[in-house]
């Protein structure tokens, strides 16, 4: 795919580079004039032309496609912004957020939409191939054969089969989010994923609670034996989990690196120690979990890069080679892999309010074959759920 972005304070610009109908256009500058929009930036990506406006507060940009845009908190977010009239819906594809659809709309063919089709357009950017909309169940394409894969992205089908398309969510919770319990329980329940790594997770009463919804939902869950004060990882699944013993050495506490067969995918949840106590944990992963089969590395890795990961105002990460050496090990890092030259952020410091970069997902070659997507979800942090923004992503599931 030929992806490029072209940067605009015009909407009335962005919005035609993005082919969408001039019919179209006021309507959407009166909902983004309430909303509060800094700018437009045309996103040229073949298969779904679109407009990403950065709002104001720095909270979740709308993507703007030819027929509806994705991107709002909530459905009374919506009716505040556009009022009780506008035709809207649950995001298919931005799973969480609310879609507004345009007065001149081709996001769906003419007449009633079926109960299980959702889609206003991909709003995640695609590494190889174009996966399916969740609501297309188990359309499995062939590694490699990449024009195939485009159609399927275009059309939501293939020749010969259907995609697997497993939706996968981190947060951290922030101490076992015993100040929000249950809005953190239904913002995860929200996500709809498949897997959930569960960050800063404690077995205290908080966390026995939020083990206990999840279950309710048909979840399988997994963490290592803590005391009830102490940080440490949450895995749970829609599909069987196998737990497994060390994968990456006798002396690695199991608080910080969980590792888990989730349906046949080897998992390790992350929770990186702060400070020099961290660098151990990392040689662990760089030099063991590629030999381990390990085959995503998924949580709040508490580094980065001193570049692109952090404020420039911010202190200097400990450690900001062990990300690279890690890739260099064999792993995709997701989101930057997507947006290599862009800063965005996952917590915030106080007092200085900079930002860093501090949850990943890193994912082995297989699992990249088939075409991914991965962004940040800020309004956690936004509404003071927990102080970090959770990470999503989906990949077509081997």
């Amino acid at each position: 795919m030929n992806n490029t972005d072209s940067l605009s304070t015009s909407p009335t610009a962005a919005l035609s580079a993005a082919g969408v109908p001039a019919a179209n256009h006021d309507f959407i500058r009166a909902f983004t004039a309430a909303v509060g929009i800094d700018g437009y930036r045309f996103v040229d990506q073949t298969s779904r032309p679109h407009v990403v406006a950065t709002r104001r507060d720095g909270g979740l940009p709308l993507h703007i496609y030819y027929g509806a845009t994705n991107g709002f908190y909530s459905e009374e977010e919506v009716i505040r912004i556009a009022g009780s009239a506008v035709d809207r819906r649950e995001s298919g594809s931005r799973r969480g957020t609310w879609c507004i659809e345009h007065p001149v709309n081709q996001s769906r063919p003419p007449g009633p939409r079926p109960k299980d089709i959702r889609r206003e357009g991909s709003h995640l950017r695609m590494r190889h191939a174009a996966i399916s909309d969740r609501s297309v169940p188990e359309l499995r394409l062939i590694p490699g054969h990449h024009a195939d894969h485009q159609l399927a992205g275009d059309l939501g089908q293939a020749i010969g089969g259907t995609v697997i398309n497993s939706w996968i969510a981190t947060l951290n919770i922030r101490h076992g989010g015993t100040r929000s319990a249950e809005a953190l329980a239904t913002r995860l329940l929200g996500y709809d994923a498949d897997l959930l790594v569960i960050t800063e997770f404690r077995t205290n009463a908080a966390g026995m609670r939020l083990i206990g919804r999840l279950e309710a939902k048909g979840y399988i869950t997994t963490h290592p034996s803590t005391e009830p004060n102490q940080n440490t990882v949450l895995i749970a699944s829609q599909h069987a989990i196998n737990q497994r013993g060390s994968l990456l050495g006798e002396r690695i506490d199991t608080r910080h690196l969980q590792c888990a067969d989730v349906n046949g995918l080897l998992v390790c949840g992350v929770y990186m120690p702060q400070k020099s106590a961290k660098l151990p944990y990392w040689e662990a992963l760089i030099t063991q979990a590629r030999l381990s089969g390990i085959d995503l590395l998924i949580g709040d890795f508490n580094t980065g890069n001193n570049d692109l990961d952090k404020d420039m105002k911010g202190s200097k990460f400990i450690g900001p080679e062990m990300p690279g050496r890690l890739i260099d090990s064999g792993y995709t890092d997701l989101w930057r892999s997507l947006h290599p030259g862009q800063r965005e952020y996952s917590w915030y410091s106080c007092p200085g309010n900079n930002g860093f970069r501090l949850d990943y997902i890193f994912a082995a070659p297989e699992l990249t074959q088939q075409g991914f997507t991965c962004e940040f979800d800020h309004a956690p942090r936004l509404s003071g759920e927990t102080d970090h923004s959770a990470l999503l992503a989906s990949l077509g599931w081997p």
